[in-house]
């Protein structure tokens, strides 16, 4: 297989104009036969790296579900990702054992319980019901202090977690969405108590 007009990434010089040929899986000088593909206007680049990588398409590594990590690793593959290296928060064994324990619950006909970060969010949710309570301020309760760049994951977390409560999770009832400031957990009143 030949790859022709597109700029191949060279360590020494950058990107240069140069045939890129393929016998089988390695790389060769020149090509027996097989396709030949235009890459013109495109660069050619091996495959990358994340060294640093939490989750992406509303999965988090932390969760880790089989289901998850899959669709992560197909979204990274498709953007020319082939190795990721899984970055979790700083977390208890305790913690870390019940991730790996919720990972293996299957949800159908089985209850399946909050995982430690959930179950965080929702203390800190529920301890301020009926009030706004930020982003800044749910993420400081999953990861203390140092949060800066996790609001994407909260929001995973989140989806996560009303999943688990809300009867139509993309319709949420009980965990709001207030935009721009944060979430609301919103209590159902006794029947007949004023709202």
């Amino acid at each position: 297989m030949r790859i022709t007009g597109g700029q191949v990434f060279d360590l020494e010089q950058g990107f240069v104009s140069r045939d890129v040929c393929f016998d089988g899986e390695k790389l060769e000088l020149s090509s027996a036969g097989g396709k030949t593909y235009d890459a013109s206007g495109c660069y050619v680049i091996p495959g990358l790296t994340d060294l640093h990588f939490h989750g992406c398409v509303g999965e988090d590594f932390s969760d880790a579900t089989p289901d998850g990590l899959q669709k992560m690793a197909d979204y990274e593959l498709s953007r020319g990702v082939t190795q990721i290296c899984p970055a979790g928060m700083t977390l208890g064994e305790d913690q870390l054992t019940r991730i790996c324990e919720n990972a293996a619950a299957h949800r159908d006909g089985q209850v399946s319980p909050l995982t430690a970060k959930e179950l965080q969010l929702f203390r800190k949710l529920y301890e301020n019901a009926g009030r706004i309570v930020t982003t800044g301020a749910l993420c400081e309760a999953v990861c203390g202090p140092v949060w800066q760049g996790y609001e994407s994951t909260l929001a995973t977390h989140i989806r996560h977690l009303r999943e688990k409560i809300e009867a139509n999770p993309s319709r949420p009832v009980s965990i709001v969405t207030v935009k721009g400031l944060g979430y609301r957990l919103d209590l159902p009143s006794p029947k007949g108590a004023p709202r």
